[in-house]
């Protein structure tokens, strides 16, 4: 008779370190998005961020106003940004990001909603995918 082989379960492999993500990150991943939206956004740098904005098919009033008031700020920077306005350059990226999203996709707008009545603040747009996306930190936020 031949000899009984016990079979081994299969050990659960880890998926990876377990990232903490801090507000410090994703400020840093929104500076680091923000000048590749806008770029893309104003094709370049060809068109002013307020007309780029206007160009959009926006679905609700409310988003079309917050992405105008942001461009309008935006145009109001100095023209070679030092760097002490890039994070103020970088906010209202990502409040142009924000609003965008959040006509086209419910998902994010009903996550940002309960960001901020859960006290954690607002759900940052960019960066939109990857590691630091904005559906990962409305997880990790408990907002998703």
């Amino acid at each position: 008779m031949p000899e009984r082989v016990e079979k081994r379960r299969p050990t659960r492999r880890a998926r990876g370190p377990i990232i903490i993500l801090t507000r410090r990150d994703c400020d840093e991943a929104e500076r680091r998005a923000a000048p590749g939206f806008l770029h893309e956004l104003t094709d370049g740098g060809r068109t002013a961020p307020r007309t780029a904005v206007r160009r959009v098919n926006w679905t609700h009033a409310c988003n079309e106003r917050t992405a105008l008031t942001a461009a309008r700020c935006l145009e109001l920077l100095p023209t070679p940004l030092n760097a002490v306005y890039a994070p103020v350059c970088a906010a209202l990226v990502g409040m142009i990001a924000a609003a965008m999203l959040a006509d086209v996709s419910p998902e994010f707008f009903q996550a940002s909603i309960r960001a901020v009545d859960s006290g954690a603040g607002t759900l940052l747009a960019l960066p939109i995918y990857g590691r630091l996306g904005w559906r990962r930190r409305a997880r990790f936020m408990g907002c998703l």
